[in-house]
């Protein structure tokens, strides 16, 4: 069954609010009172950021890792996932992919007329620059 509309008398008129009174001045939303109160000092001058975060490296020193990750993300921030690939060398890969062409290509290149040792000298390097650019720098495997 559908609902009836309101009478006509208790409808909105044109240009009023819903809200007539508004939002009392200085009254705070929650993140604005959770930074007042984080930042607040205590007597002895210490927030309760202070105390927070006394507590969490307390925590990390007694070993809970989920403390020692808190931490360490906010330190260096989120550390990145490095997988190491264990599998053929790029001269290796060079190889298999020269052993191919010579079963599928003419020794030289009817275009280029580079032999097909040229060739692979390329696609080793190639392959060397691939892997250079997909590795991760010197200080992000520890996590900066």
């Amino acid at each position: 069954m559908a609902r009836k509309p309101p009478p006509l008398e208790t409808r909105w008129k044109p240009g009023q609010s819903g809200n007539p009174k508004g939002k009392p001045k200085g009254a705070l939303n929650i993140v604005s009172a959770i930074k007042r109160e984080v930042l607040a000092t205590d007597a002895e001058g210490r927030t309760a950021a202070d105390i927070i975060g006394e507590k969490v490296v307390a925590k990390a020193k007694k070993g809970q890792m989920d403390a020692v990750h808190f931490v360490a993300d906010r330190m260096d921030g989120p550390l990145k996932r490095v997988v190491a690939l264990e599998g053929p060398t790029v001269d290796a890969l060079a190889a298999q992919v020269v052993a191919i062409l010579r079963a599928h290509v003419p020794d030289a290149c009817p275009a280029c007329k580079a032999p097909l040792d040229v060739k692979a000298k390329v696609i080793a390097d190639l392959l060397r620059l691939a892997a250079a650019a997909t590795a991760p720098a010197a200080g992000e495997a520890a996590g900066g």
